[in-house]
């Protein structure tokens, strides 16, 4: 059995599709064809600037870089009445559709995935005289084409990893009191992330791997950071994390989601 679920980003209501062999002819509700999910579990193309070698074989390696991902769920929309599926309809075609962002959560095989996502596309189509059934289509794009799992969380010194197949960015949260000279943050391989901004017990920094944003009470700290580059952490490693400081004392912990591709 396969559920899927369409929400609003931030809201708990959700439109639930079920895909299965064994829904068909048994449920009421938005059920997915055999083939009528698309998307989710592929790969994704990519895009790079290579230019060819004007004096010899191939390309020029440039580094590449995944579109967005794109997925299409079709299937039939079975009704006890003819209201019942009027309401379907109106509940499928307005799904985000003031353009805001959305989220569609997949639950099959024993696991969980989600990722944020806009619509492109939907189709309604009522086939029974009666009124009852229905066949849907719509498709969603996820301009961030990984897919995220749990989240896993470590201390200082653990070894910290996901179950993604892809590289996944942590978040590094710091605290303690570090009253001047700032503090490194350091992953294995010589990888460090120096904070130039006092650190104040009781208002931790959070730091986002993804973008290298320091942050404190869900705002940005401006120009916080020093020397040193953001990291991943690839499926399948695990890397150590430790924080240092030249004065005061500071402890941290690491989050990261699973994440695949």
């Amino acid at each position: 059995m396969m559920e899927i679920r369409l929400n609003p980003i931030g809201s708990a209501v959700a439109l639930v599709m079920r895909g299965g062999a064994s829904v068909f002819g048994d449920e009421r509700g938005f059920v997915v064809g055999p083939d009528g999910f698309k998307g989710w579990d592929d790969g994704v193309s990519f895009r790079s600037n290579r230019a060819d070698r004007p004096t010899g074989h191939g390309q020029f390696h440039d580094r590449g870089f995944m579109d967005a991902r794109v997925v299409t769920i079709s299937g039939h929309a079975f009704a006890g009445s003819a209201q019942e599926l009027d309401s379907m309809r109106w509940k499928l075609t307005g799904f985000l559709s003031d353009g805001e962002k959305g989220r569609i959560t997949v639950d099959h095989l024993g696991s969980t995935t989600w990722a944020d996502c806009d619509v492109t596309d939907v189709k309604f189509e009522v086939l029974a005289a009666d009124a009852t059934v229905a066949r849907f289509q719509i498709s969603l794009v996820c301009v961030d084409p990984r897919r995220y799992g749990e989240t896993r969380r470590f201390g200082a010194g653990d070894m910290v990893f996901h179950r993604g197949n892809a590289h996944a960015s942590p978040i590094i949260t710091v605290s303690g009191s570090v009253p001047s000279g700032g503090y490194v943050v350091w992953a294995d391989g010589g990888k460090h992330f120096r904070v130039l901004v006092p650190l104040v017990a009781g208002r931790p920094h959070v730091i986002d791997m993804a973008t290298g944003y320091i942050m404190v009470n869900g705002s940005v700290v401006p120009a916080a950071g020093g020397d040193g580059r953001v990291w991943t952490i690839p499926g399948g490693r695990r890397m150590q994390h430790t924080v240092s400081s030249a004065s005061g004392s500071a402890s941290i912990s690491i989050a990261v989601k699973d994440t695949w591709i």
